[in-house]
């Protein structure tokens, strides 16, 4: 069952979406405690349960175009998961999150070139609906990343850009861990990162040679 809304103006752009879901037959990769003893440690064992489950939530996206060069996003993510047959939370379900972005950019005077630029800050909350004594740690806390990202574009046809961009994610090399991740179990995540994308659409065109009427060399 999914029921949606959608509500566009000059001042606003909004997007809403409802879902509830039941599933006969969901199944879930799961920790088995305890965990498996070795000669060179204990390790986590995962195994593949099978359940009745009910999956609802809301995905949300408002857009303000504050001037032609710049906007605002919000977007966030609510989502719930119960295991039908025990009445508990289903393992490994992400985390609820919120995510603002801000977005600038323009044509640059004189030429066939437009820069833009993006900062972006994600908030994931710990997931607290998780089943007791059914994991090896204590789900996470939440965190807060920031990621900015700055570029070039250029218009080659109708549909397709050339971009130029560089970006960094996790600005303040923020430590974490995320639940939905099973390093998490040894290790934190990923910290500061930089990237440079060159994005260059292209096409390939196949040339096709016209059949020989073999009556005709008769």
């Amino acid at each position: 069952l999914q029921a949606g809304m959608q509500y566009k103006s000059r001042f606003a752009k909004l997007d809403l979406t409802l879902f509830w879901n039941q599933f006969d037959g969901y199944i879930n990769l799961q920790p088995q405690l305890p965990a498996q003893l070795t000669i060179v440690g204990a390790f986590p064992v995962f195994h593949y349960l099978q359940s009745t489950a009910r999956i609802a939530g809301l995905n949300g996206v408002l857009e303000i175009p504050i001037r032609s060069w710049i906007s605002y996003t919000i977007q966030g993510n609510f989502l719930l998961a119960d295991d039908l047959g025990t009445n508990k939370p289903i393992y490994g379900i992400p985390s609820n999150r919120l995510i603002n972005r801000i977005h600038v950019g323009s044509a640059i005077k004189k030429s066939a070139w437009s820069w833009f630029s993006e900062v972006e800050g994600l908030n994931v909350f710990k997931q607290n609906r998780v089943p007791e004594n059914a994991d090896y740690v204590a789900p996470p806390n939440g965190y807060f990343l920031l990621s900015a990202s700055i570029g070039f574009s250029k218009k080659i046809s109708g549909t397709q850009s050339m971009q130029f961009v560089l970006e960094v994610s996790n600005l303040f090399n923020t430590t974490y861990r995320d639940y939905t991740n099973r390093f998490r179990y040894f290790t934190d995540d990923v910290g500061q990162n930089w990237t440079i994308k060159a994005l260059v659409p292209f096409s390939i065109k196949h040339s096709v040679r016209p059949r020989r009427d073999s009556n005709k060399n008769k």
